[in-house]
Order: structure tokens, then C-alpha cells, then sequence
């Protein structure tokens, strides 16, 4: 049986290498900001952190879903919590340089996790 995975992919397609040193999340705007973590472990999958990158290379990090959707239930009861937060939530990828990359889901993937974890909840 496959393993459902919430899968952050990076390409360098700069001309200088850089090493990533953290993936985290972040929700809302200006002075309620709330920032995540993500732990990263390296497997045969996915690349460890910190993880350098040259021109091109690519690397990606993904994090496991249990049959319990645990990762899920915490993400849209304990994080996503607002509707503002759904529409604020973004991946951030940093780089030792100090740059991060943000990545928004698109509203209609967080709408399914939080009617997922709902259903999850209520069973």
C-alpha cells in the first residue's frame, strides 16, 4: 500500500549554490503572524536539512501521513485556524543567504484538509 505524503520540492535556478537550512510554515498578515516548523528526516526519499544546492539540482522533503491523518488533524485544528489563515498559509523555504522561498497552497487543498479533519473528527 502507497504512503500519502505532503510532498516541498526546490530547483535552484540561480547560478550560485545555496544550502537550505529550514522549511517551516507561516499563516496571517502583518502583527498576528504564527510560524511552524517542519522537522525534516532524511530517508531514502527525501533529502536531509541543511541540504546544499548547486546550479539546477534539485531536492525534495516530504512529511508522512499516517492512516490517522494525524499531520493533518494538527495542521487545520491547531494552525489553520481562521478562515484568514486558509487563505495566508505558505511554506517557506530558507537558505543559509538569508532568502526565503514562499510557496501558497491553494485555498481549495486547505478547504479539503480542514473537511477531511472535520469528517476525521466526528467518526
Amino acid at each position: 500500500m502507497a504512503q500519502d505524503i505532503v510532498s516541498v520540492g526546490v530547483t535552484n535556478i540561480g547560478t550560485r549554490s545555496t544550502v537550505i537550512n529550514n522549511i517551516s510554515m507561516r499563516v496571517e498578515r502583518f502583527r498576528k503572524k504564527r510560524f511552524a516548523i517542519i522537522n525534516v528526516v532524511k530517508d531514502q526519499y527525501f533529502a536531509g536539512i541543511p541540504y546544499a544546492l548547486v546550479d539546477g539540482q534539485e531536492a525534495h522533503w516530504g512529511i508522512p501521513i499516517d492512516q490517522s491523518r494525524t499531520w493533518i488533524k494538527e495542521l487545520c485544528d491547531g494552525f489553520v485556524q481562521t478562515t484568514d489563515d486558509e487563505k495566508t498559509l505558505r511554506f517557506r523555504v530558507h537558505t543559509a543567504m538569508g532568502v526565503i522561498w514562499f510557496y501558497a497552497l491553494r485555498s481549495h487543498y486547505v478547504k479539503s484538509y480542514k473537511k477531511e479533519s472535520q469528517w476525521l473528527t466526528n467518526a
